[in-house]
């Protein structure tokens, strides 16, 4: 898949997501038509299960991919909603904490959020 440079380019990633996500949907209602009727509660509860998973991995995708849009255009965080300033430190809070990092990288982190600086970019 390609990267979201421009917002064209955003949209498409969104539409080829969504549609493959629709056929997937469709094939399962499909197949729930022909089946026999043992088959059909199990199938039923299954699209339930499926439809919830495809509505999570969408969402999930288009706020990556969006997150990953406004990278790539090098805007400074003032540009931005606060709210994508706030997540820009939430993730480099979850990578301090994954990684185990030194105590000079955490005291950097507080710093650049006492500062108000992200270091200049969305992510």
């Amino acid at each position: 898949m390609s990267k979201p440079y421009t917002e064209e380019d955003l949209s498409n990633i969104f539409d080829a997501d969504l549609n493959w996500r629709r056929k997937e949907l469709s094939d399962l209602k499909a197949a729930i038509k022909v089946a026999d009727e043992p088959a059909k509660p199990v199938l039923l509860r299954a699209m339930i299960t499926m439809g919830y998973a495809h509505w999570e991995g969408f969402v999930r995708t288009c706020a990556n991919r969006y997150f990953e849009h406004l990278t790539l255009r090098k805007k400074l965080f003032s540009e931005f909603e606060r709210q994508i300033y706030v997540n820009s430190f939430l993730i480099r809070i979850d990578s301090l904490y994954q990684a185990r990092t030194s105590l000079e990288a955490r005291c950097k982190l507080v710093n650049d959020i006492l500062d108000g600086r992200g270091d200049d970019s969305p992510t």
